[in-house]
C-alpha cells in the first residue's frame, strides 16, 4: 500500500515508464489450459482442475466417475512414473497428477510439455488395461 500522494506522484509519471510488455505467463496459461479442457475428451480424463499454470488431472476409466480404475492398479502412480520418464515433474496423489509448469514458459517449451505428457499417457492406457485383463 503506498499513500494517495505517492500514487498520485506514480500514476502521473506512469506514462513515462513505456508500454506494457506481455509476459510468457499471459500467453501460456489460456494455451496450457485450453490443452486441458481438450484432454477431457479422452475416455481417461475425468476431471481437470485448477488455474492458470496450477493444474490437476483426475483418471478413470471410460471417462465415468463410477467407473474408476481399481485402486490396487496404482494409476496416478504408473502415469507419474511415466512422466517422469519423459522428462516431467509430476505430483501424484491417488488417481490424480498435478502440475506447476513455469510460468516464464516458451510457447516452445508449452509444446514440449504437452508432447511429453502425451508420450506418458496415451499409449500407456491401453497398455495398462491390456496388462491387468492377462490376470
Amino acid at each position: 500500500m503506498v499513500s494517495p500522494e505517492i500514487s498520485d506522484v506514480i500514476d502521473s509519471q506512469s506514462s513515462k515508464l513505456g508500454k506494457k510488455h506481455s509476459s510468457s505467463s499471459e500467453q501460456n496459461c489460456p494455451k496450457i489450459s485450453r490443452w486441458f479442457k481438450s484432454l477431457l475428451r479422452q475416455s481417461y480424463h475425468r476431471e481437470i482442475r485448477g488455474t492458470g499454470l496450477i493444474l490437476g488431472i483426475k483418471f478413470v476409466d471410460n471417462n465415468s466417475p463410477n467407473d474408476p480404475f481399481p485402486p490396487e492398479w496404482g494409476v496416478g502412480a504408473y502415469f507419474g512414473e511415466q512422466c517422469e520418464k519423459e522428462g516431467m515433474l509430476v505430483r501424484v496423489a491417488g488417481d490424480n497428477i498435478m502440475m506447476s509448469p513455469p510460468v516464464i514458459m516458451s510457447p516452445e517449451e508449452v509444446g514440449e510439455l504437452i508432447s511429453k505428457y502425451g508420450k506418458a499417457t496415451e499409449k500407456r492406457v491401453k497398455e495398462l488395461k491390456s496388462q491387468h485383463k492377462k490376470q
